[in-house]
């Protein structure tokens, strides 16, 4: 059995199911203990796979961050940060620029912040290009 290499990716999907019916509000102020311990009591197999092939205390920071960030509960959030799995494509070449007008909020700033990441599965952006 080959062993897939533990990323954000494969514990967001694996653990989506975990997860995402949780309120925004509980999930953010969850403890890792409180998140080890969802991540031990489930019974989906790929769960299980997941306990069994990786370390659990990095899989529980892992899946602990991605909560606190809201990528669980919030799709659009999860597509910023993981484009291939909804089918979007990733931005190739020069950086990517985001046009929105007015300034918005600072919870819409901050998840176009966390889309933007450089090379790699990255882009870059700034609050400055939002307000361009």
């Amino acid at each position: 059995m080959i062993v897939q290499q533990l990323n954000d990716r494969l514990v967001y999907t694996v653990l989506k199911d975990v997860f995402a019916g949780l309120p925004f509000r509980i999930a953010q102020t969850m403890k890792p203990s409180q998140v080890r311990s969802a991540i031990e009591q489930s019974s989906l197999p790929a769960v299980k796979d997941l306990r069994r092939n990786h370390e659990l205390r990095v899989v529980t920071s892992t899946a602990h961050d991605m909560l606190v960030r809201g990528i669980y509960k919030d799709t659009e959030r999860a597509k910023i940060r993981f484009p291939d799995l909804f089918g979007i494509a990733k931005p190739r070449g020069a950086a990517l620029v985001f046009r929105h007008g007015p300034a918005k909020p600072a919870t819409e700033r901050e998840t176009v912040e966390e889309a933007v990441v450089s090379g790699e599965g990255e882009y870059l952006l700034s609050y400055t290009d939002l307000r361009n």
